[in-house]
């Protein structure tokens, strides 16, 4: 979880997620006993709660599975995922961003694959790039 406990009135790492509003943000858990209901949390006290998914409230990505110690963001910055020389955002940055949101074969690299590349097919990038995830 991303909630701090330690924390009142932004129950969330300042420093790592600064200017986070102390305000209502969705999960992507739904409610078991309702289909149009999600869990949530407040961050400002860290209280998870169930609310409409018809209710307008705020979103954050995370990635979970990983306990933070083992993931290094600077481990990605240097990565040149297409392997052109550069490692440049518009490109490898995408790469990263497409298969972290599950986008696969000709979805992940259609216009996303640098000018020079020595990896240029959806087989070659996914393998790249899970070689370089924490496992």
């Amino acid at each position: 979880s991303i909630v701090e406990l330690c924390g009142f009135n932004r129950a969330i790492n300042q420093t790592l997620f600064p200017a986070t509003p102390a305000s209502f943000f969705w999960s992507g858990s739904s409610y078991v006993e309702g289909p149009t209901i999600a869990w949530g949390v407040h961050f400002s006290v860290g209280k998870t709660d169930a609310s409409s998914k018809s209710s307008v409230s705020f979103v954050r990505l995370v990635r979970g599975g990983q306990p933070f110690d083992s993931f290094d963001a600077n481990h990605l910055g240097m990565i040149d995922i297409d392997g052109n020389g550069t490692a440049d955002a518009l490109t490898d940055g995408l790469l990263v961003i497409r298969y972290l949101f599950g986008l696969r074969g000709a979805a992940l690299t259609q216009g996303a694959v640098g000018v020079g590349a020595q990896r240029t097919t959806a087989t070659e990038i996914e393998t790249f790039i899970r070689s370089i995830l924490p496992p």
